[in-house]
């Protein structure tokens, strides 16, 4: 989440806040849980000021209250946030990359505090204002740099013949500087190794391959077939499960005992968690995976939450794009910017008809 370094918010507590938060978050946003106590120590800022700065996040929509949990170790209540991403993606600098040079330009959209209707002051997304300050340079409004002046151009000193100038100071007087000869070398035979001369090193065989992937799903196929004797649930076999045990290698003395006991805690989500659990553990790239590093992406998802990515074009596309232009227009004119988007579930709740974060109804 390093957006939240590009993005000029309008007070440096405001940045200091979201980058604290954004030390939580992972790349999608989610899983922003840490509490005002330890925002304060972190950013050296009093209470009051982070309190109207998280409030001031929620407002404007860059950040979402996703669950409100009981119970921690200190036996108080922890609220779980998520960023927009599309909304840090409005706000933060453009970057535009030409080879090993990187230029930033002034984002399309700021974060101010105005006066709404009823006079009251809150805090929205807009576009950008001429008069709106940006210490990055407007896109055309980037001078062309000059170009370094070489010998022989224009200003300065006409090369001799052949390339080489034995006047410039930096010669220092040695003489007469070698001179480029545009004779081409000649060229020989190339040389060649007879077949009988050549040397073969055994190499040793793969460790990964088709072979590996094969015994892999193999191993895979079984294991399910036994959690599925055992009463495991289908859902979380075939969202959750399967595509870990397809990739990764289960460290456990009983593993089928393990996966039905895994199915059963992971019931209750729907597919987009599960998936996004799933994520979360073959991500970690270690080739064997244990029992409670998957319960750990339960627990995880289960608090943060897990946002469906929808594309332009899409039917998703289209429906939530009207349920934001009848309920949330200045939502639905942000979201006509960009060609990808994150939403709670695959369907508006209009068109799903389903509880918040069920993502498998269809329209």
């Amino acid at each position: 989440m390093r957006l939240c370094w590009d993005i000029e918010f309008p007070s440096a507590a405001m940045s200091a806040v979201a980058v604290k938060l954004a030390d939580h978050a992972n790349d999608e946003g989610d899983n922003v849980y840490p509490s005002v106590p330890s925002i304060e120590r972190k950013t050296r800022l009093g209470t009051s000021t982070v309190r109207r700065t998280l409030a001031a996040f929620e407002e404007c929509g860059l950040l979402e209250v996703v669950a409100e949990t009981h119970g921690n170790k200190a036996l108080r209540s922890t609220t779980v946030r998520r960023f927009n991403v599309g909304l840090l993606h409005a706000l933060a600098c453009v970057v535009v990359r030409d080879g090993k040079t990187v230029k930033q330009f002034r984002s399309t959209h700021v974060l101010k505090e105005i006066a709404n209707a009823a006079g009251k002051l809150v805090w929205v997304i807009v576009e950008r204002g001429p008069d709106d300050p940006s210490d990055y340079p407007a896109a055309e409004a980037i001078p062309a740099a000059p170009l370094p002046q070489r010998e022989g151009q224009e200003g300065g000193t006409p090369p001799t013949v052949g390339g080489a100038n034995g006047n410039h100071p930096s010669h220092g007087g040695r003489g007469p500087l070698p001179q480029w000869d545009p004779t081409p070398p000649t060229v020989g035979p190339k040389p060649s190794i007879e077949p009988s001369e050549e040397v073969k090193t055994p190499q040793p065989p793969a460790s990964g391959g088709p072979k590996g992937d094969v015994d892999l799903k193999a191993g895979a196929t079984r294991l399910i077939a036994e959690a599925e004797r055992k009463g495991a649930p289908s859902a979380p076999i075939r969202h959750l499960l399967k595509p870990i045990l397809d990739a990764r290698r289960l460290k456990a003395a009983d593993k089928a005992g393990e996966l039905a006991a895994l199915a059963r805690e992971a019931r209750d989500l729907p597919a987009p968690w599960l998936e996004r659990a799933a994520r979360l553990v073959l991500d970690d790239g270690t080739v064997t995976v244990k029992p409670a590093r998957i319960r750990e992406a339960i627990e995880q998802v289960r608090k943060g939450g897990a946002m469906v990515p929808i594309r332009r074009g899409s039917p998703q596309w289209g429906a939530w794009l009207r349920h934001f232009e009848a309920h949330e227009p200045a939502t639905a004119k942000l979201m006509a910017r960009f060609d990808s988007w994150q939403v709670k579930s695959e369907w508006p709740p209009s068109r799903a008809g389903a509880a918040k974060g069920d993502g498998e109804q269809a329209a």
